[in-house]
């Protein structure tokens, strides 16, 4: 008997577990693992953060280059008050540029005395005919004065077109690409 009782003592001793217990060990693995994803997902920020230029933000009219108030013959019409801006993403392959359109005011001949009402009846639709016209620019496009007057230009046809109360004769905005 007294050697069974060593024997199963000494079995006893040979399973005592060494370490710290289970649930210790679970924690230890999912704090390891969480610092390991730490670690990967900073590696590649820092990958991507240097690989990407930050965008930059460029007003094509700047303060010296803006456009003169229109002459006081004209008529003008304000498409975005206050805050509001027309805003889309302009059609460049390389980087995507946004390109924001601010104190968009359309200039009209004021014998013309019904087109305002036919510009607040039609503002979506303008603004829409704006968006697409974005779309299709590339930032280069409209960084040149030569391309910005070819955009006023191709945006006072489009509108003119959908218009039956009068016509625009051109427009005055803030052009900020970014």
């Amino acid at each position: 008997m007294a050697e069974e009782e060593k024997e199963e003592k000494g079995e006893g001793e040979g399973k005592e577990k060494k370490g710290p217990p289970p649930i210790v060990k679970k924690i230890l693995l999912i704090a390891i693992g969480v610092v390991a994803v730490g670690i990967v997902a900073a590696v590649v920020a820092k990958i991507v953060a240097t690989r990407t230029k930050p965008p930059e933000i460029t007003e094509i009219l700047e303060k010296k280059d803006r456009i003169e108030p229109p002459p006081p013959h004209l008529s003008i019409w304000l498409l975005t008050a206050g805050e509001s801006k027309i805003t889309a993403r302009l059609a460049d392959p390389d980087e995507p540029h946004i390109c924001q359109l601010a104190k968009v005011h359309l200039a009209h001949d004021p014998k013309y005395k019904k087109l305002q009402m036919e510009f607040f009846n039609r503002q979506i639709q303008i603004e829409d005919i704006f968006q697409g016209a974005l779309m299709s620019k590339t930032s280069s496009d409209l960084s040149s004065e030569e391309g910005k007057q070819e955009f006023v230009k191709e945006l006072v046809e489009r509108i003119n077109n959908v218009l039956s109360k009068g016509q625009v004769q051109t427009i005055y905005m803030e052009v900020i690409v970014q």
